[in-house]
């Protein structure tokens, strides 16, 4: 039985890229609102800033946390981070993402790790960690 609070982490990036994907607002901005509807997560407000030549960094404050995207152009990547005091079903979280880059960028290669926590007051933090 826990008395603390149930976390989920989940980060990853998502690499092999095309240059169309470091300037596409609406794709990231619809994104992350799809993920947030299919994880029940609600959104405070979102965010975006923009770097010179491309590229850029969108965050998305949630009553739960937050999630960020953050374009790596010179790389062809992105970075992801969810962070969320509710237990998540990171496999839908894990199909939605794979899903929207590969309909868009089918040679993406798209990796994630998610991390579990649940404190209980009498053994302490537990972990429990996957790839997805």
């Amino acid at each position: 039985m826990s008395d603390g609070p149930e976390l989920t982490h989940v980060f990853g990036s998502v690499s092999n890229l095309d240059e169309t994907a470091f300037d596409q607002d609406l794709f990231y901005n619809n994104l992350c609102r799809d993920l947030c509807d299919a994880l029940s997560l609600n959104i405070l407000e979102i965010k975006k800033h923009s770097f010179e030549p491309c590229g850029f960094t969108l965050l998305a404050l949630l009553e739960e946390s937050h999630m960020s995207f953050h374009t790596w152009p010179e790389h062809k990547c992105v970075f992801f981070d969810l962070f969320t005091c509710s237990r998540l079903n990171i496999g839908v979280l894990s199909t939605l993402i794979r899903s929207r880059y590969h309909e868009v960028y089918p040679d993406a290669v798209v990796k994630l790790q998610g991390f579990d926590r649940s404190f209980n007051g009498l053994s302490g933090e537990k972990f429990r960690s996957s790839e997805y």
